[in-house]
């Protein structure tokens, strides 16, 4: 059944074993030799967890070192069976579960393996430890569990590395009549320094000096060979349920992971909502509320003056042109004073005279419409029209205006002027120093060139206002108007000081949120290293039990994802609690609606990427390094 041969093992430069061959047919086989002499070394090569060596070892004919993932997780689950000195048993787990979970990569029932569990458990004399922890059990009764474990999948092979090493004379007794009667039907490879455990019906080999010597030698038995192999395969349900039995007899741990969790997703979540950024912002958008909508004004006058207090006369009106199509600009009105308007729409409004305020209309705010096309015969008008006739805005926009009005021509003569048929298309806030002025209302640059024929005054002379669509689009507007030429009006060193604020908000929340991103990556990678590290050992029971690394997969992510549904349910509960803290800390906090459907995202999605990297973590697990055998 299991052959060996010309077997040389080394560690660097020392030879452990030296061309070693021998032949296990069945029955009770022991393995003695000095501490240091490669018994467990030899162990770990005949189990398939080490091939790096010279030589062969031949299973049914086939050689270990050919066997691909897959042929060394049936060869785990349906040909050889460990029983440890130190058990190697799952802690957190019952001792039916422990043997369970064996069972779990079988297509049996879940009553088929209940009643296969119960039958190994009476007859290794246990059934009445089958609810018990492992950790309130003695080492003789641990043993029996971990030899349940190995005889539930019925292997055609037993290897017991020191089996008796931790145990007293009564149980080591108990535990090698226990390995006898299974050598009846199967081949038991036992390593052990005990010499008074082998009787003259066992084979015994001294190793020794690196060979194997065969002390004495009885009438080879020959043990079941299996026919039928069942391949390992961790179902969806089995799955699920070994994970939530995982989550409950780790419950500490996994409330610590969820804790953790929840900390790393608010984090997270500070990041990713934006709402480190929008607290920098809010500061720079406090400024510009508190200046208004006015900040963002360029003024270019027909008589203006310079930096250094110079009059200046420029062509204004080449304005329109050179900003004719620019993006960055949101609308350009004529600063055109009109007196003695009369204003008349429709049947609505009758011969209203609006007072005069003697100043050129600005726009505060655009209130509902638009601004008038330049090549249009349209009209903004005030909001205080609205409220003397008790009108709503879709009241007037889209209606006719008709206006009639004097525009000086000089300081001491004015010409009458009209306009007729002009559509509305917008309310504005006409608020000028905190006054609401009822004459800004704003003609379109055809309606104003109208005027301008009707009195012969030169277009020139006619002052242009821009509005500009943000901060940012101001200084390049004032660089395109200086090019041109034209000299531009308005506070343009406190636009910059304001855009330098905002720069450093950025820069200080792009910082703040870089330090909120590496405490959730710290706070997870951390998690993962340590959950990884800490369930080592039992992950590497799992694989010499024939785990494959899908089926580990398949374990530890509906782990998490259970982890992570507690997490979330966690996560909103002590929302309020973190939300509390991050003001008093940070003067931030959570809130909305797609904040809290982001946080369970978040709290989901990290805890599956937790899950995922902490199995992949797994996939490296070398059962030989993560469990401890033997001394050599």
């Amino acid at each position: 059944m299991l052959s060996l041969k010309n077997i040389n093992k080394r560690f660097g430069n020392e030879t452990v074993l030296k061309d070693l061959s021998a032949e296990f047919t069945g029955g009770l086989n022991f393995i003695i030799g000095p501490s240091g002499s490669g018994k467990s070394t030899l162990l770990k090569l005949i189990s398939g967890m080490d091939n790096e060596f010279d030589g062969k070892i031949l299973f049914k004919g086939k050689s270990l070192k050919d066997f691909s993932k897959s042929d060394l997780n049936n060869y785990y689950y349906n040909s050889v069976g460990f029983v440890w000195q130190n058990f190697q048993l799952i802690n957190h787990l019952s001792v039916e579960d422990n043997i369970m979970l064996v069972l779990n990569l079988s297509p049996l029932t879940s009553d088929e393996k209940n009643k296969k569990v119960k039958l190994m458990l009476n007859k290794l004399g246990i059934s009445n430890l089958a609810k018990s922890k492992i950790s309130k059990l003695s080492g003789g009764q641990k043993q029996r569990v971990a030899i349940a474990r190995s005889l539930i999948k019925n292997p055609e092979i037993i290897i017991a590395d020191e089996p008796t090493g931790a145990l007293d004379a009564k149980s080591s007794q108990v535990i090698m009549d226990v390995l006898k009667n299974i050598s009846k039907e199967r081949l038991v490879i036992i390593v052990t320094h005990d010499k008074n455990l082998i009787d003259k019906n066992s084979n015994c080999f001294l190793l020794k000096n690196g060979k194997l010597k065969n002390n004495f030698k009885n009438e080879p038995s020959v043990g079941t060979v299996k026919s039928d192999c069942i391949r390992p395969v961790l179902s969806f349900k089995n799955a699920i349920i070994q994970a939530f039995k995982n989550i409950k007899g780790l419950s500490l741990k996994f409330a610590l992971t969820s804790v953790i969790l929840v900390l790393s997703s608010f984090f997270l979540l500070m990041n990713l909502s934006g709402q480190i950024q929008n607290k920098q912002d809010d500061i720079y958008n406090q400024l510009v509320k508190e200046r208004g909508d006015n900040i963002k004004d360029i003024y270019v006058g027909a008589n203006t003056t310079t930096s250094s207090g110079r009059g200046l006369q420029q062509d204004a009106f080449k304005t329109y042109d050179v900003l004719n199509g620019d993006s960055g600009v949101e609308y350009i009105y004529a600063g055109l004073s009109i007196d003695d308007q009369t204003i008349n729409i429709g049947d609505i409004v009758k011969d209203y005279k609006p007072q005069n305020s003697n100043c050129v209309p600005t726009v505060h705010k655009l209130l509902s419409g638009r601004m008038p096309n330049s090549d249009e015969m349209e009209v903004a008008v005030p909001k205080t029209l609205l409220d003397k006739f008790n009108l709503k805005a879709e009241d007037v926009i889209g209606k006719n205006l008709n206006m009639t009005g004097h525009q000086r021509t000089s300081r001491t003569t004015k010409s009458n002027v009209s306009l007729n048929d002009l559509t509305i298309v917008g309310v504005i806030d006409s608020t000028f120093y905190g006054q609401e002025k009822e004459d800004f209302f704003i003609y379109s640059l055809k309606s104003v060139n109208e005027i301008f024929k009707q009195t012969g005054l030169d277009k020139s002379k006619l002052d242009a206002r821009i509005r500009a669509k943000t901060l940012e689009d101001i200084l390049p507007i004032v660089g395109k108007l200086q090019k041109a030429g034209l000299t531009p009006g308005g506070d343009f060193s406190q636009i910059q000081d304001m855009l330098s604020l905002k720069s450093t908000n950025e820069n200080q929340g792009t910082l703040i949120s870089t330090i909120f991103l590496s405490l959730s990556v710290i706070i997870s990678l951390s998690l993962t290293i340590i959950n990884s590290y800490l369930r080592k050992a039992e992950h590497a029971v799992l694989k010499i039990n024939g785990y494959s690394n899908k089926s580990i997969l398949n374990l530890t992510m509906f782990e998490y994802l259970q982890v992570s549904l507690i997490s979330t349910i966690l996560f909103l509960i002590t929302l309020p609690i973190l939300n509390t803290l991050s003001i008093k800390l940070f003067d931030m906090y959570i809130s909305g609606k797609n904040s809290l459907y982001l946080s369970i995202v978040i709290v989901i999605i990290q805890g599956l990427v937790i899950g995922f990297v902490s199995s992949i973590i797994s996939f490296k697990i070398n059962p030989s390094k993560n469990l401890k055998i033997g001394d050599v």
